[in-house]
């Protein structure tokens, strides 16, 4: 069983799907000597959660990685509680926007600045990497 600290990472890859063009693309940025971790938002917080469980995620992330490189992608703060409404009513929410809001999100959770201080204390401002998806879309639209 794979382990880092005494940790079972086994679950890690289990979600990847190792077949496709997406897999096949990501094989060729893969650094095979090292532990390589792939993320998306509910690594960074769990949305329905109105404890502002970020840093607490964050220092776990460090205890398992204390020497990794972090690339950090942020969206426009409507855009990020439009996406987690989206995942809570897909997930069987019947709230509408403003309930959603009020009952299960914390506003908190969308303000990338305290995440970000952190992540440059834990690891360094070279080892960080923050690109904002509204970046990403513009140079894909030029």
């Amino acid at each position: 069983m794979p382990s880092v600290k005494g940790v079972d990472v086994t679950a890690i890859n289990a979600n990847l799907s190792t077949s496709g063009r997406d897999y096949e693309k990501i094989q060729s940025y893969l650094k095979h000597d090292k532990i390589n971790l792939f993320s998306e938002e509910n690594l960074y917080t769990d949305y329905l959660v109105k404890k502002d469980d970020r840093l607490i995620l964050l220092d776990r992330i460090e205890f398992l990685f204390p020497k990794a490189k972090i690339i950090f992608g942020t969206r426009k703060k409507e855009e990020l509680s439009v996406a987690w409404y989206k995942q809570y009513v897909a997930t069987g929410g019947t709230g509408n926007y403003e309930y959603f809001l009020k009952h299960h999100m914390n506003q908190k959770k969308v303000d990338h600045k305290e995440y970000r201080d952190k992540l440059k204390k834990l690891y360094g401002e070279k080892n960080i990497f923050v690109y904002s998806l509204e970046g990403i879309k513009k140079v894909q639209e030029k």
